[in-house]
């Protein structure tokens, strides 16, 4: 539902269970060739569930990089940001661990310096969660692990929704907000 006159969607797509550092290095990689060959000065960012860690590790690098693009938004919706619980308990008593698994774990190496990390004041950052009615989760993502104070201080804005953790996307009232956010950048 993006207004194709304005932006022009790129989607990131890579295997769910690789490395969530190796796909962030891949991001920066990527946008910086695509910055040499389209030469676009500034890209908006929607990371929707573990694309958000993806995003958060991206940034972080982004910031160290200082590419010569800029980034104007930061989106994330429905984001794991603090781990997963399951996937902890996936890479506790898994005979196959899965690496996604170990990073997007609850109290992994991964989560602790995404998480302990400040973002950048000159990158606005909006955070999106959602909740199913007298559930503490989405359906997949838990509340504590979308939003924390921290979170929360980072972000330019907060907006929270009764839905599922992939409906929520397709909810008139999301695309409406989501719009309105994006008419700013």
């Amino acid at each position: 539902a993006l207004d194709t006159s304005r932006f022009q969607p790129w989607v990131l797509q890579y295997p769910s269970g690789i490395s969530l550092d190796l796909v962030s290095d891949y991001l920066l990689n990527a946008l910086n060739q695509l910055h040499v060959e389209y030469g676009f000065p500034r890209v908006n960012i929607i990371a929707h569930s573990m694309g958000g860690l993806v995003v958060r590790s991206f940034v972080m690098k982004y910031d160290l990089a200082d590419p010569d693009f800029d980034i104007s938004l930061v989106v994330t919706i429905n984001s794991p940001l603090h781990g997963l619980e399951s996937a902890a308990k996936g890479v506790k008593h898994s005979p196959i661990v899965v690496p996604a698994w170990v990073d997007v774990a609850e109290d992994s190496q991964f989560v602790r310096e995404t998480s302990s990390w400040n973002w950048p004041e000159e990158i606005p950052y909006y955070l999106i969660v959602s909740f199913l009615p007298d559930q503490p989760n989405d359906g997949i993502v838990s509340l504590k692990s979308q939003i924390s104070l921290k979170l929360q201080d980072e972000a330019a804005g907060v907006l929270v929704f009764s839905g599922q953790h992939a409906a929520i996307m397709r909810a008139p009232e999301f695309i409406r907000r989501l719009h309105r956010i994006l008419a700013r950048y």
